[in-house]
C-alpha cells in the first residue's frame, strides 16, 4: 500500500518541477555565466545552493543531525544543468520520509563563533527547504530574464502565500 503524499510533498515537487521546466530550457553557456545582476552569480550556484541543502536534509535523516553548513558543494552541480536536473528528480523522488525529531547545528554568528544547535524536524526543514528554494528561484528568474527570451511564469520564484495575497487583494 502507498504511503498517501502529504500537503507540503506535493507542494515541493510541483515547486521543483516548475524549476526543472526552466532549467530545461537553458544552454549550459546561459546555466553557468557569472550575472552583475546576481552578484557575479549564476543560475548553476543559486540552483547548486538549493539542491545542496535538499541533499543534506535527505542524508542527514538517518542520524537525526542536520548541518548545511558542512555541505559538498559540488561544482558540477553549478555548471552542467542536465546534472542538476538529474539531482532535482532525486530530490522529488526521496522527499517522502516520516517526521521525526531531528537536531539543527549551524554557525549562524560569524562574530560569536562555534555552532549553536536547535532542535526541529524532518518536515520543518523540508518547509525550511521548500521556501529557501522559492527564494533561490526568485533570483533564478531574474538570471533568466537578463539572459533568455524566455517566458517566465509571472508565480516563479514568489512565495505561496504572496501568490494568495495577490489574487485576494
Amino acid at each position: 500500500m502507498k504511503q498517501q503524499e502529504l500537503p507540503i510533498e506535493t507542494s515541493l515537487k510541483n515547486t521543483l518541477d516548475e524549476l526543472q521546466r526552466i532549467l530545461s530550457q537553458l544552454s549550459d553557456e546561459q546555466y553557468r555565466l557569472p550575472l552583475q545582476i546576481l552578484s557575479d552569480a549564476s543560475i548553476g550556484q543559486h540552483t547548486r545552493h538549493i539542491v545542496e541543502f535538499f541533499q543534506v536534509l535527505h542524508n542527514s535523516y538517518k542520524s537525526g543531525v542536520v548541518n548545511y553548513d558542512k555541505r559538498q558543494r559540488n561544482r558540477l552541480l553549478e555548471t552542467d544543468c542536465s546534472l542538476a536536473l538529474i539531482a532535482l528528480t532525486e530530490i522529488k523522488k526521496n522527499i517522502s520520509q516520516q517526521d521525526k525529531e531531528i537536531l539543527l547545528v549551524g554557525s549562524y554568528s560569524y562574530e560569536l563563533g562555534g555552532e549553536i544547535i536547535v532542535r526541529s524536524s524532518y518536515h520543518r526543514e523540508v518547509l525550511y527547504n521548500l521556501e529557501h528554494a522559492i527564494h533561490h528561484m526568485a533570483m533564478i528568474k531574474i538570471g533568466v530574464r537578463q539572459t533568455t527570451q524566455l517566458q517566465v511564469p509571472p508565480d516563479f520564484g514568489v512565495a505561496p502565500a504572496t501568490i494568495q495575497h495577490r489574487k485576494s487583494a
